[in-house]
């Protein structure tokens, strides 16, 4: 049969099967829930809920995707980890190939942005929201999976910044005090290597403090020196951003300001590693 012969029911599902739409969505976990939106009621499948995320770009990675459309979306950032499940569904009108990324919230508090509602849930809650057919596989998956709903060992958001503040209520100088808290920034958890680490091996690290004119910071990490230097100064650009022998590492976030650039006069002592 020639193209000329097909019927215009069978030429429009050959399209429609051809059509291919590229999706990152994110599964972001937070202290034994996992964070879902609700489609807008206009949009396909609307009213439905579904994992937060969206079309893939061409000039970008899914990674990359997924990080910015839940920055649009929700007004949250994350760190973008593995790929949990790979699924491609079939809709009438379209095709559908969707990657779902282990997401760790690192800072800002969601807000249906460009979503109708969004809920924080359980693995038991799950089954009483309505989902895309897409989704089932996966829905299946996290509700028969208490594994993944277990987090890595790290801060949380609130914990750093309650930290800091223990950090700065030890300072006894006012001067040194405020000059900290000027130099302060939103916590946000980067993953970073190591000088001495293995080929690929990255840490959580905090970013709490920047001197701008100076490209450095200020962060804090348990997974280097130990619990006597968890504070140490950093490059916050550029090509030399591991941690460790090229940077400082202290027993305080005090001794770390008193050794950068944005500290008036170094000739106190600290306490380096």
């Amino acid at each position: 049969m020639t193209n000329d012969e097909l019927s215009p029911e069978r030429d429009s599902a050959i399209r429609h099967s051809s059509f291919v739409i590229e999706v990152a969505a994110g599964l972001v976990f937070r202290a034994g829930k996992l964070l879902i939106t609700q489609r807008h009621k206009d949009a396909h499948l609307g009213g439905l809920w579904e994992f937060p995320g969206g079309k893939r770009e061409a000039n970008e990675t899914f990674e990359e995707c997924l990080a910015r459309e839940l920055r649009e979306e929700l007004g949250i950032e994350v760190e973008v980890g593995e790929v949990l499940e790979s699924i491609t569904h079939t809709y009438p009108e379209k095709t559908v190939s969707l990657k779902f990324f282990r997401c760790r919230w690192k800072q800002n508090e969601p807000r249906a942005i460009d979503c109708l509602d969004l809920k924080w849930v359980t693995a038991e809650e799950l089954r009483n929201f309505e989902f895309p057919a897409a989704d089932a596989r996966l829905l299946e998956r996290l509700q028969g999976s208490p594994g993944l709903w277990e987090e890595p060992e790290s801060l949380t958001f609130s914990e750093i910044l309650a930290l800091v503040e223990k950090e700065i209520a030890r300072v006894s100088n006012p001067e040194t005090a405020a000059l900290i808290r000027s130099l302060l920034v939103p916590p946000r958890c980067e993953e970073r290597p190591w000088d001495y680490g293995g080929y690929g091996e990255k840490y959580p690290c905090w970013i709490v403090a920047e001197h701008p004119a100076s490209n450095t910071g200020i962060g804090y990490c348990e997974k280097g020196f130990g619990p006597k230097c968890l504070w140490g100064l950093l490059w916050l650009s550029g090509e030399h951003l591991n941690m460790g022998m090229d940077s400082g590492w202290f027993d305080s976030l005090e001794a770390a300001v008193r050794d950068s650039q944005a500290w008036p006069d170094d000739s106190e002592g600290t306490k380096k590693a």
